[in-house]
């Protein structure tokens, strides 16, 4: 069972990086991904907040699926902007987009532990609570939050990232 979430009042957030897809690679190799967009992201000179960083993912999901997309061999794609909050979207370097998330109210979920074990334990549920809570989802994307609690990418025990689904109270106006 997985904890009741913060909600957290955010936005709007600007956040530029560059766009990543896990077809043909999985989400076993999320952090070849990163690693890449990492690079990308160090030719971004504005930015807002040293440690953090977000991977905003989209996925092309029918409406029938009960889970956001968990295999990227099933014939659809999830996509992911991997990036870092900045204070405006002008003047980007090539290779990297700028999206701004709008204001929302987010179902946040600790995740504490290795990002490859986010999808069983903290992803998968987090999308339960939301199904079977009074909220609903609020966007089509959810967000990965890294921020100074991210020790040793990841690897560290210790470690903690942050995993939010935008919401609002079910039957509420979007």
């Amino acid at each position: 069972m997985i904890a009741t979430p913060e909600i957290l009042d955010k936005g709007p957030l600007l956040i530029a990086g560059p766009i990543v897809s896990c077809r043909g690679i999985g989400f076993q190799n999320l952090e070849a991904l990163r690693s890449h967009a990492r690079s990308i992201l160090s030719t971004v000179v504005q930015r807002i907040g040293k440690e953090d960083q977000y991977a905003i993912g989209f996925a092309s999901v029918p409406q029938n699926k009960p889970l956001p997309l968990i295999d990227c061999n099933d014939g659809l794609d999830h996509f992911m902007l991997v990036g870092i909050e900045v204070p405006n979207l002008r003047n980007l370097p090539t290779g990297v987009v700028g999206m701004e998330l709008p204001r929302s109210n987010y179902a946040v979920f600790t995740h504490r532990g290795s990002p490859v074990s986010m999808l069983e334990e903290t992803i998968k549920p987090g999308y339960r609570w939301v199904r079977e809570s009074t909220y609903e989802l609020n966007g089509p994307y959810d967000v990965e939050h890294e921020n100074a609690d991210f020790l040793g990418r990841g690897l560290d025990p210790e470690s903690k990232s942050y995993f939010w689904l935008p919401i609002r109270k079910k039957n509420e106006a979007a």
